[in-house]
């Protein structure tokens, strides 16, 4: 059996980290709610799952600005 390569426990520290910087940089008031969130962790084995991810949010990100990627 592997080892998962990442810790999930800091994985979702470092995405609320990281959900909490988006929201703080002006793009989106603290009153105003996400309508998606995508979240994709790169490796070389996902590198298909993270372009087609990458080219949906391109895509929803012309529809709304309340759109969060973390590609």
């Amino acid at each position: 059996m592997r080892r998962p390569a990442i810790c999930p426990i800091h994985t979702l520290a470092s995405l609320h980290r990281d959900i909490s910087k988006c929201l703080n940089n002006g793009k989106l008031q603290s009153t105003e709610s996400i309508e998606l969130f995508i979240g994709a962790i790169s490796s070389a084995n996902h590198f298909a799952k993270c372009m087609a991810v990458w080219k949906s949010w391109i895509i929803a990100t012309r529809t709304t600005s309340k759109v969060v990627g973390q590609l």
